[in-house]
C-alpha cells in the first residue's frame, strides 16, 4: 500500500469524505494504519461471534440484544482511541470490532469484519446483521 495512496485517502476524508475499511485494511498486516490516532488493529480472533457495542446509525436495524455470526473465519480486534470513536460492534468479552468515527468534515468506519467473504475466501452474501450493517455504514458515510 503505497503512502502516497494512503495520505491521499486521509485528506480525501478529511476534507468530507466517507471511507469504511474492512479487515485488513484496518491497519493489519501489510497495511497501513489510515487513522492510528483513531484506533489500531492489534490481533485477530477466530471466533466468529459479536455483538452490539452500543446504539449508533450503524447498528440500526439490528438486535442488540442478540449476538450475531459474521461469515468469514476470523475477526479483527481494534485497539481504539475514545473519546472521538464511537465503538459499535464488539466481541462478547466487550473487546471492539467495528468502530466509526469523524474526520475533519468527513467520517470513517474501521470494520474488523471481512464482509461478503466466506472461510475458504468465496464471495458469500453477508448475513442480516451483516448486510444491515454494510447499509448502515454506506448512508452513515454518506451523510452530512
Amino acid at each position: 500500500f503505497p503512502t502516497e495512496a494512503a495520505e491521499r485517502l486521509r485528506k480525501w476524508v478529511e476534507r468530507g469524505g466517507g471511507l469504511l475499511l474492512t479487515h485488513d485494511a484496518c491497519g493489519y498486516r501489510q497495511c497501513p494504519s489510515l487513522f492510528g490516532a483513531l484506533w489500531r488493529a492489534t490481533g485477530h480472533s477466530r471466533g466468529r461471534t459479536v455483538e452490539v457495542a452500543r446504539p449508533h446509525p450503524l447498528t440500526q436495524g439490528i438486535d442488540a440484544a442478540v449476538p450475531f455470526e459474521h461469515s468469514y473465519y476470523d475477526h479483527l480486534q481494534l485497539d481504539v482511541r475514545p473519546p472521538a470513536v464511537a465503538v459499535v460492534v464488539c466481541e462478547p468479552e466487550g473487546t471492539p470490532v467495528v468502530a466509526a468515527a469523524k474526520v475533519g468534515k468527513g467520517r470513517v468506519v474501521g470494520c474488523g469484519l471481512a464482509l461478503g467473504l466466506a472461510p475458504d475466501d468465496e464471495d458469500v452474501e453477508p448475513g442480516p446483521a451483516e448486510a444491515a450493517l454494510v447499509r448502515n455504514a454506506v448512508r452513515w458515510l454518506a451523510a452530512r
